[in-house]
C-alpha cells in the first residue's frame, strides 16, 4: 500500500511493502518490512529485514537474524539486531545488542550497549556498561557503567563517571576522566589531562605509551613498569612505584616514591618517603616519611626528610638538613645539619651548626659551629666554635672545648679536661681530670677526682670534690662533700647539706639541709634547712635551721630561727629566738629580745625574755621574767612566775611559786601553792586554786577556792548552762527544757517584759519533769510576756 495506518496492530506473515507511512499499535512480519517512515506505538518484530526510508520509533525492535537499516534515525526502548546501519542516531532507552553497531551520528544506550564486533559512531553514551570489540567515536565517550573494549577505543574524550576502564589495547584521547580507575594493557597516551582513582600498566608509561603534556593527577596508586616523564607528578595520598628512572618538574605525593634507577627533578620533590637503588638529584626535597638512597644524594637546596639512610653513600647539600635520623659515611652540608632523632656517621662536618634530636655518635670527627642535641652526645673529639646544647648525656673520650656548655637535664662524663666560659647541667657533671670555667658553672652535680676552679658556681645535686674546690664568687649545690679537702669561697654558700672538716665563708652558709663541721665560722649568717651540727665553735651573725641545732657554744649577734628542737649545752644568747614548731631545750640559761615558739620551752636554769614570750608550753626549773608571756599549752614552772604584761596559758601550774602579773591573767585552770597577785583581772573558765588571791580587777571563775585570804575588786559567779534563762509564753504558757531541774529544785520567776497584757499577772510552775523539763503557766490565757527563771538547789 502507500499508507498504512491502524490503531490497532498490524501482522504480515508473508512481508509488508508501504512506499508511504506505516503508522499502527505494533508491526510483526515473518518477512521483511520496507517502508518510508514507520512508526509503531507498540513493538516490531520481524523475521526478515527492516529497511525505513525515514526514522524508525517503535516502543522495542527484535529483527532476529535480520538486519535494520534507515536512511534515518532509530528511537526506540531496546534494540536486538545482527546489525545495524543507521544514517542518523541510534537511540535507545534500554539496551542495545547487536554484531555490529554503525552510525553516521551517535549511539545513545540508556541501560547498556553491547557488541561483539565494531562500534562506530561520532559520540557513544550510556548509562549502563558499555561493552565491545574495537570501539571508535569521533566525538565523546561518556559511560554511567563499566567500559570494556577488547582492542583499542579511541574516542576525543573519555568520562566514566565512577566507573573503570578496562582495554586489552591502547587508550588514545585527548582526555580521561574516570573517579574509578583506568586499567590498560598496552599503553596509554592521552594528549592532556588524565585523572582517574588509579592507574596501570604492565607497560612502560613514556612516550607514546603515556605522554601527559598536561599533569598527571591519580588518586591511587601509580605502578609503572618502566619510565614517567610528565610535566608534574600529583598522586595525592597514594604511592609512586616504577622500576625505570622518574623525570619531571615537580613530584608531590602523599604516599611515597620508590624509583629503582634514579629520581631527577629539576624544581620541588614532595613526598611521604623516597627510596632509590641509584641517585637522587633535586632542586628543594621533602619527605614526610624516610629517605633510602643506594647512590648520593645531591640537593641544590634543603633536605627535609622524616629520615635519611644513605648506606655507603655520601650527602653533599648546598642548603640545610632537617630530618629525624640521619645515617651516612660522611656528611659534608654547607648550611646546619638538624634531626629530631639520632645522627650516625664516621664524620660530621658542618660549615653551620649540627642539631641532633635524639642523639649524635661519631667515631671520628664532629666539628661544627654548634652542636646541639636533646639526646646524647657520643664523640672522639668533639669541636664546638659557638655553644654546646645537649638534651642527654655528653661523652667524650679526649677533651671538649666549647664557648659554652648547656645539657638540659642530662649528665657531663668525659675522661679529659673541660674547659669552658660556662657549663649548664640539669644532670650532672664527672670529670676525671680537672674542671676549669671563666664564668658560671651550673648543673645538677659536680664530680672531680681533680681540683675545681670557677667564677660562680650552682649545682642543684650535689658537689663531690677529691681536691679542693675554691670559688671566686658564690657556691649552690644540693649538697657539699669535700672529703678531708676545705672549703673556701668569696661569696657566700648556699646548699642542701654540707660535710666538711673547716668551712670558713666569707659571705653566708645556707643550706636546706644539714650542717655538719668541726667548725663553721661566717662572716655573715648560717641557715641550715634540715639541722645543723657542729662538736666546736659556731659563730654567725644570725643562726636559722627549719630542723634541729645541737652546738657546744652557739653565738649569734643577730637572730636565732629553728624549725625543729634547739639544743645548747651551754648558754644561749641571741637577739632573737623564733623556734616555729620546734622546742626549746638548753642546760644552761636562755637570754632574749623574745622568744616565739609554737612548741615549748623548756629551760634547766632560768629565762629571761626584755620583749615577748610566746610558746606552746613553757617550763622552767627556776623562774620565768618576761614582757609578755602567750602560752597556748601549759606552763609549769619550779620557781616565779614574773609578768610584766597580760598572762594567757591554758593552764598554769607554779608548784611552790608565786604568780606575780602587772596586766591580767587568763587561763583554763589556775593552780599555785604560793599566791596569786594580779594587777587589772583574773578570767578562769575552770578551778582556781592557791594559797591566797589578790586581784584589783574583776575575778571570773567556775569553782574558787583559797586556802588563805581573797581579796577581790569584784566577784562574778560564772552562770552554767541550764542554771537560769529566759523564755517567751505563747498563749499564757511556755515550757523550759533543762537537765538541770529536779523534783526538789526551787524554781523562781520574774516578768521581765510584758507582752499583750498590760499589767503583770501571777505566773506560776504547774509541771516539772525531773532531769528534763518544767511549765510556765500565767493566769491570763493570752499573756506573751518574756519571763526569766532561775533554779537553786537546797542544801
Amino acid at each position: 500500500a502507500q499508507s498504512l495506518v491502524s490503531n490497532g496492530g498490524a501482522t504480515v506473515n508473508a512481508g509488508l511493502s508501504v512506499t508511504g507511512s506505516v503508522s499502527t499499535a505494533g508491526i510483526a512480519s515473518s518477512g521483511s518490512i520496507t517502508g518510508g517512515a514507520l512508526t509503531a506505538t507498540g513493538n516490531a518484530s520481524v523475521g526478515g529485514n527492516l529497511a525505513v526510508t525515514g526514522s524508525f520509533n517503535p516502543g522495542s525492535i527484535n529483527l532476529g537474524s535480520g538486519g535494520l537499516t534507515t536512511t534515518g534515525t532509530i528511537s526506540t526502548q531496546s534494540l536486538v539486531t545482527t546489525n545495524a546501519t543507521v544514517s542518523g542516531n541510534i537511540t535507545t532507552s534500554g539496551t542495545q545488542s547487536a554484531a555490529s553497531l554503525i552510525s553516521s551520528g551517535g549511539v545513545t544506550a540508556g541501560a547498556g550497549l553491547t557488541a561483539t564486533g565494531t562500534v562506530s559512531a561520532a559520540g557513544i553514551a550510556s548509562s549502563g556498561s558499555i561493552t565491545g570489540g574495537a570501539l571508535t567515536a569521533t566525538g565523546n565517550a561518556s559511560v554511567g557503567g563499566n567500559l570494556a573494549v577488547t582492542g583499542s577505543f579511541n574516542p576525543t574524550s573519555i568520562n566514566l563517571g565512577s566507573s573503570s576502564l578496562t582495554t586489552t589495547g591502547t587508550i588514545t584521547a585527548q582526555s580521561l576522566i574516570s573517579n574509578g580507575g583506568a586499567t590498560v594493557n598496552a599503553g596509554l597516551s592521552v594528549t592532556g589531562s588524565v585523572s582517574a582513582a588509579g592507574i596501570a600498566s604492565s607497560g612502560s608509561i613514556t612516550g607514546g605509551a603515556l605522554t601527559a603534556t598536561g599533569n598527571a593527577s591519580v588518586g591511587g596508586n601509580l605502578a609503572v613498569t618502566g619510565s614517567f616523564n610528565p610535566t608534574s607528578i600529583n598522586l595525592g595520598s597514594s604511592n609512586l612505584t616504577t622500576t625505570g628512572t622518574i623525570t619531571a618538574q615537580s613530584l608531590i605525593s602523599n604516599g611515597g616514591a620508590t624509583v629503582n634507577a634514579g629520581l631527577s627533578v629539576t624544581g620541588s620533590v614532595s613526598t611521604a618517603g623516597i627510596a632509590s637503588s641509584g641517585s637522587i638529584t633535586g632542586g628543594a626535597l621533602t619527605a614526610t616519611g624516610n629517605a633510602s638512597v643506594g647512590g648520593n644524594l645531591a640537593v641544590t637546596g634543603s633536605f627535609n626528610p622524616g629520615s635519611i639512610n644513605l648506606g655507603s653513600g655520601g650527602l653533599t647539600t648546598t642548603g640545610t638538613i632537617s630530618t629525624q635520623s640521619l645515617a651516612a659515611t660522611n656528611a659534608a652540608v654547607a648550611g646546619n645539619i638538624t634531626t629530631s632523632g639520632t645522627e650516625s656517621a664516621a664524620s660530621l662536618i658542618s660549615s653551620g651548626g649540627i642539631t641532633a634530636g635524639a642523639g649524635l655518635t661519631a667515631t671520628g670527627t664532629v666539628s661544627a659551629a654548634g652542636i646541639a642535641s636533646s639526646g646524647s652526645i657520643t664523640g672522639g673529639a668533639l669541636t664546638a666554635t659557638g655553644n654546646a646544647s645537649v638534651g642527654g648525656n655528653l661523652a667524650v673520650t679526649g677533651s671538649f672545648n666549647p664557648t659554652s656548655i648547656n645539657l638540659g637535664s642530662s649528665t657531663l662524663t668525659t675522661t679529659g679536661t673541660i674547659t669552658a666560659q660556662s657549663l649548664i647541667s640539669n644532670g650532672g657533671a664527672t670529670v676525671n681530670a680537672g674542671l676549669s670555667v671563666t664564668g658560671s658553672v651550673s648543673t645538677a652535680g659536680i664530680a672531680s677526682s681533680g681540683s675545681i676552679t670557677g667564677g660562680a658556681l650552682t649545682a642543684t645535686g650535689n658537689a663531690s670534690v677529691g681536691g679542693n674546690l675554691a670559688v671566686t664568687g658564690s657556691f649552690n649545690p644540693g649538697s657539699i662533700n669535700l672529703g678531708s679537702g676545705g672549703l673556701t669561697t668569696t661569696g657566700t654558700i648556699s646548699t642542701q647539706s654540707l660535710v666538711t672538716t673547716n668551712a670558713t665563708v666569707a659571705g653566708n652558709i645556707t643550706t636546706s639541709g644539714t650542717q655538719s663541721a668541726a667548725s663553721l665560722i661566717s662572716s655573715g649568717g648560717i641557715t641550715a634547712g634540715a639541722g645543723f651540727t657542729a662538736t666546736g665553735t659556731v659563730s654567725a651573725d644570725g643562726i636559722a635551721a627549719t630542723g634541729s641545732i645541737t652546738g657546744g657554744a652557739l653565738t649569734a649577734t643577730g637572730n636565732a630561727s629553728v624549725g625543729g628542737n634547739l639544743a645548747v649545752a651551754g648558754s644561749f644568747n641571741p637577739g632573737s629566738i623564733n623556734l616555729g614548731s620546734g622546742n626549746l631545750t638548753t642546760t644552761g640559761t636562755i637570754t632574749g629580745q623574745s622568744l616565739i615558739s609554737t612548741g615549748g620551752a623548756t629551760v634547766a636554769s632560768g629565762l629571761t625574755v626584755s620583749g615577748t614570750t610566746s610558746a606552746a608550753g613553757v617550763a622552767a626549773t627556776g623562774s620565768i621574767t618576761g614582757g609578755t608571756l602567750t602560752i597556748t599549752g601549759n606552763g609549769s614552772i619550779g620557781g616565779n612566775l614574773a609578768v610584766a604584761g597580760s598572762l594567757n596559758p591554758a593552764n598554769i601550774f607554779l608548784g611552790s611559786g608565786n604568780l606575780t602579773t602587772t596586766g591580767t591573767v587568763s587561763a583554763l585552770s589556775l593552780i599555785s601553792a604560793g599566791g596569786a597577785t594580779v594587777g587589772a583581772g583574773l578570767t578562769v573558765t575552770g578551778t582556781t586554786s592557791a594559797a591566797g588571791i589578790v586581784v584589783s580587777g574583776k575575778t571570773t571563775s567556775n569553782s574558787l577556792s583559797v586556802t588563805a585570804g581573797a581579796s577581790v575588786g569584784a566577784l562574778a559567779v560564772v552562770e552554767a548552762s541550764g542554771t537560769m534563762g529566759v523564755v517567751t509564753l505563747v498563749a499564757g504558757s511556755a515550757t523550759v527544757n533543762t537537765s538541770k531541774v529536779t523534783a526538789n529544785s526551787r524554781i523562781f520567776i520574774t516578768v521581765q517584759q510584758l507582752g499583750t497584757i498590760t499589767t503583770a499577772v501571777p505566773v506560776i510552775v504547774t509541771a516539772r519533769n525531773a532531769g528534763t523539763s518544767f511549765t510556765i503557766t500565767s493566769t491570763d490565757g493570752t499573756d506573751t510576756s518574756i519571763v526569766a527563771w532561775i533554779i537553786i538547789e537546797p542544801n
